[in-house]
């Protein structure tokens, strides 16, 4: 019995002793698997990205389709102020806020109203 016994105990502790070795790896192994990781994980990151970039354009075209158009509405000052002849300072100002608009909108951008701020 006791020379089983002992068979038994070296199967044991040769099994453990497998198990709680670690493995090693070479400079090649542990390259090739930071490669894959940064390979996953960029692909992973890029097409994230994409979805969220595809979603925002699908969501921009939704809500320009069905949104209501809202109406030009300016003021009366600026309605006055284009009226007067006499007015060329007040005209040169609304025209060059006019230019700047169009020129950092690509002309998309729209004018409601033109009103000074109080102090």
């Amino acid at each position: 019995m006791s020379w089983k016994l002992a068979l038994e105990l070296k199967i044991i502790i040769r099994f453990l002793t497998l198990l709680t070795t670690k493995p090693t790896y070479t400079m090649s192994e542990n390259l090739q698997t930071a490669l894959t990781v940064l390979a996953v994980g960029m692909t992973t990151v890029f097409l994230i990205l994409s979805l969220v970039v595809l979603t925002g354009k699908v969501l921009i075209n939704i809500v320009n389709r069905f949104a209501p158009v809202a109406e030009i509405a300016t003021s009366r000052r600026a309605k006055t102020a284009l009226s007067k002849k006499d007015d060329k300072k007040e005209n040169e100002k609304i025209a060059a806020i006019v230019a700047a608009v169009e020129a950092m909108t690509g002309g998309q951008g729209k004018i409601i109203s033109i009103e000074k701020l109080a102090k």
